[in-house]
C-alpha cells in the first residue's frame, strides 16, 4: 500500500464501509475466453507550480518539463497511438518568471507542444484572475476539465471548463471527468463558486453511462477527498489526484466491503515535475464484446539525471528565459520593497499607476509589492518577482466617508491623498491640499486584490480596466532607463 503515510490508510480503512468502486479485475480461475487484449498508458504529474527548469538537490539535477517531455515521447514510441497525458493541476503559482510573466502561457505552449490530454485546474491557476485563465484555455490544444467551478457573469454563472470528455483510443473509449478546486476567501475567487461536487459527479457518470470502457477522475482536492470520493462515486475506475504534493510510490486501493473484486485506484505524483505518474492497463475483450480491465501496474518514475531533456521543448523554454533577460532599468542604488521615504519599489508602483491614471486616489495591497530593486540591472524576470499576481487595475467612484474608512484599516499604500492618522482616527484628510468633506465623490484606482484586503472597499461598484500593475511598473521603469534620470 501507501508507505509513510499510515495516517491516511488508517483513514481509508475507516472509510471502508463507505467505500465502493467499479474496476473489475479478472478473479482467479475465472475463464473470460478473451478475443483480444489491448494495452493503455495513463501518464501524469500534478502540482509542478510553473517549475518549468530542473533543481539541484543536494548535488543531483531533478526535474524539468523539457527532461518529462523526453520521458513521455520515449513511452509514446514504446506504445504508440496508446498513451493518455494528464495533469492534475496547480500549473502556476509559486512559480518561477517565466510563468509569471507570460501569465502561464508560456506553460501551456509547452504542454501543447508535448501534447498533453487533459487539465485540471488547480486553486494556484486561478491566482492570476479568472480572465487569465480563460484566455489560457482559449490557446490550450488539450481538454480543461473544471464543470465544478462557475464564472458569475452578469445574470449567468458559466463553468470554467467541461465537466467530461470521452477519448477514444485505439478501440478503447476512456471517460475523463475532473473536479476542480479554488479558494473561495482568495482574493481571485471573488466572481468564482463551487457547486456540489459529488452530486455533479455523479451526475456526470451516469452520462457517461454505457459509453466507456474506463472512468478516471482528473481531482484536485487532495488525497483525503480523493479517498472519501472513491467510496462515494460509483463508476470511477482510477484517481489522478494533486493538491496535497503526495508521492505514492503505490497506489491506495480502495475496495468494496462485500469482498467482491471491483476496486478504484488512487495515484498522485508529488510535485514540480519530480516524478512522472504512469498506471499500465491490460484490457481483454469478454464475449459479450466488452472490454474489462485484467491487469493494472502502477508506479512513479523519477524526472532526474541521466534523462536528457526533449531538445525541441528545451529550446523554446531557453528562448522563454532569454526575452527575460533584457534589460530595462539600472538601479545605482539598492531599493527596497518598502519603508520611510520616496525611494521604494511600493512608491514606484504607486507612480507607474499615477501616470496612466492622473488625477486619482491610487490604493494597493501591501502584499502587491513582493521584493526588492538590487543594485544593478533591472531585467523583466526582477518584475514577475516585484509582483508576481498580474493584478488588474480597476477603478471606482467612492465618498469621503468611504475613503476615510479605507485609510483607517493597515497594510494599504496610498498616493494622491494626505491625511494623519492615530490608530484608526482618521484626520486632516485633504486631496490637491483641499479638506475632503464625507459625501465629495472621489475617483479612485485600485489593484484587484484590495477589494479582498480591505473590508472598506469589499462591496464598492468598479470597474475593470485593461491595465495590469506588472506592465505598468514595466513600462514605468523603462521611461526611467530611457531617461537616463535619476529615481524622482
Amino acid at each position: 500500500m501507501l508507505r509513510g503515510s499510515r495516517k491516511l490508510l488508517i483513514l481509508g480503512t475507516m472509510l471502508l464501509a463507505l467505500l465502493a468502486g467499479t474496476l473489475t479485475l479478472q478473479a482467479a480461475g475465472e475463464s473470460l475466453q478473451p478475443s483480444s487484449q489491448e494495452h493503455l498508458v495513463i501518464l501524469h504529474v500534478n502540482d509542478t507550480h510553473g517549475r518549468l527548469s530542473p533543481r539541484t538537490v543536494k548535488g543531483r539535477s531533478l526535474g524539468g518539463i523539457a527532461r518529462m517531455a523526453s520521458m513521455v515521447k520515449q513511452i509514446r514510441r514504446e506504445n504508440p497511438g496508446r498513451v493518455l497525458l494528464l495533469h492534475a493541476g496547480d500549473v502556476f503559482s509559486r512559480a518561477g518568471s517565466v510563468t509569471n510573466y507570460y501569465g502561464g502561457a508560456a506553460n501551456f505552449d509547452l504542454m501543447n507542444r508535448i501534447g498533453f490530454d487533459a487539465l485540471v485546474p488547480g486553486n494556484g491557476d486561478y491566482y492570476f484572475g479568472i480572465n487569465n485563465l480563460r484566455q489560457r484555455i482559449a490557446e490550450a490544444k488539450f481538454t480543461i476539465l473544471a464543470g465544478n467551478i462557475f464564472q458569475t457573469v452578469g445574470q449567468k454563472s458559466e463553468p470554467v471548463g467541461k465537466d467530461f470528455v470521452v477519448k477514444n483510443i485505439g478501440p478503447l473509449r476512456i471517460g475523463l471527468l475532473g473536479l476542480s478546486f479554488m479558494r473561495p476567501g482568495h482574493p481571485s475567487s471573488r466572481n468564482l463558486r463551487t457547486g456540489h461536487n459529488i452530486d455533479l459527479a455523479r451526475d456526470w457518470i451516469a452520462k457517461m453511462d454505457g459509453q466507456t470502457d474506463l472512468v478516471v477522475l482528473l481531482s484536485h482536492l487532495g488525497l483525503p477527498a480523493d479517498i472519501m470520493l472513491a467510496g462515494l462515486l460509483n463508476g470511477v475506475n482510477i484517481v489522478v489526484g494533486g493538491h496535497t504534493h503526495n508521492i505514492l510510490a503505490e497506489p491506495i486501493i480502495i475496495r468494496h466491503p462485500d469482498g467482491s473484486p471491483d476496486k478504484t485506484y488512487i495515484v498522485q505524483a508529488g510535485e514540480y515535475y519530480r516524478y512522472l505518474g504512469r498506471v499500465d492497463l491490460t484490457f481483454t475483450r469478454s464475449d459479450d464484446k466488452s472490454w474489462r480491465v485484467t491487469d493494472i501496474t502502477c508506479q512513479l518514475i523519477p524526472i532526474s539525471e541521466p534523462v536528457v531533456a526533449d531538445a525541441e521543448i528545451a529550446k523554446r523554454l531557453a528562448e522563454y528565459k532569454s526575452s527575460l533577460s533584457e534589460v530595462i532599468y539600472r538601479a545605482h542604488e539598492s531599493i527596497p520593497a518598502h519603508g520611510p521615504g520616496e525611494n521604494t519599489v511600493a512608491n514606484l508602483a504607486l507612480k507607474a499607476i499615477g501616470q496612466e491614471f492622473p488625477s486619482s486616489v491610487i490604493v494597493l495591497d501591501r502584499g502587491a509589492i513582493r521584493a526588492r530593486i538590487a543594485k544593478g540591472n533591472v531585467t523583466l524576470a526582477n518584475i514577475s518577482r516585484i509582483h508576481p499576481w498580474r493584478n488588474q487595475i480597476l477603478t471606482a467612484t467612492i465618498t469621503g466617508s468611504q475613503l476615510r474608512q479605507a485609510l483607517a484599516e493597515p497594510n494599504l499604500l496610498w498616493s494622491g491623498v494626505n491625511f494623519q492618522r492615530h490608530s484608526t482616527q482618521i484626520s486632516d484628510l485633504q486631496i490637491d491640499g483641499s479638506e475632503v468633506s464625507d459625501d465629495q465623490e472621489i475617483q479612485l484606482v485600485l489593484g484587484e486584490y484590495v477589494l479582498s484586503k480591505c473590508k472598506a472597499l469589499s462591496n464598492i461598484k468598479y470597474q475593470g480596466t485593461s491595465q495590469r500593475l506588472d506592465a505598468l511598473l514595466e513600462a514605468y521603469l523603462r521611461r526611467l532607463g530611457q531617461s537616463a534620470k535619476p529615481l524622482p
